[in-house]
């Protein structure tokens, strides 16, 4: 096995391991909001970023159950900050707090909790690339994506997820010349869609 796949494959279990052991879904649940996981996490893509997101939602939309919530999470062993920024006011329509948690290997990483209202246009969006990205990606792509994760990490080119799965899964691309080329030459592309073509 490759290195860049038993990395992914253990940061993967790290985040999963941390989700559980803060309870997060759990804690949203009972106290009526519904947790979905996006992100790298939901698709078993994670390399490098030790990032693990949330998007939130709830029929019964208070701030003041948001803060509860948080409350719970943040007082639990490992959690060392948590920012606040509320978004209610802009197309977002949402609260957003940003955890950082370090591990007991001293660790650091953030977990981003977002908590969307249903009258946001962003409803719904992360997660129909998640189902996307799940219903469509096999071993093959998914070692392609990892691996121009990992090249272009090392030579510490920025991008975002959702960026390599549109250049992997929608154009076929799988250099990081590719990539870089790809990319300059879309400055203006949605990042909130992704096609998958067939293999």
């Amino acid at each position: 096995m490759e290195h860049y796949i038993e990395l992914s494959n253990k940061n993967s279990k790290k985040a999963k391991d941390i989700i559980n052991g803060l309870n997060i879904i759990q804690i949203c649940k009972g106290n009526g909001f519904e947790a979905h996981l996006i992100g790298s996490v939901s698709t078993n893509l994670l390399m490098n970023s030790n990032d693990i997101d949330f998007h939130i939602y709830s029929q019964n939309y208070q701030i003041e159950i948001i803060f509860a919530i948080i409350g719970e999470i943040a007082g639990k062993m490992g959690i060392y900050k948590a920012v606040y920024q509320n978004f209610l006011s802009t197309d977002d329509r949402s609260i957003d707090w940003h955890l950082n948690y370090k591990t007991i290997e001293n660790e650091d990483w953030e977990i981003d909790l977002i908590f969307i209202r249903n009258d946001s246009p962003y409803v719904g969006r992360a997660e129909e690339i998640t189902r996307k990205i799940n219903s469509t990606i096999n071993e093959n792509t998914r070692n392609r994506v990892l691996k121009l994760k990992w090249e272009l990490d090392q030579k510490n080119e920025e991008y975002k997820g959702i960026e390599i799965y549109k250049a992997v899964l929608e154009n076929g691309i799988y250099t990081v010349n590719d990539f870089l080329e790809w990319k300059s030459g879309n400055p203006n592309m949605n990042l909130w869609s992704i096609n998958p073509r067939d293999e």
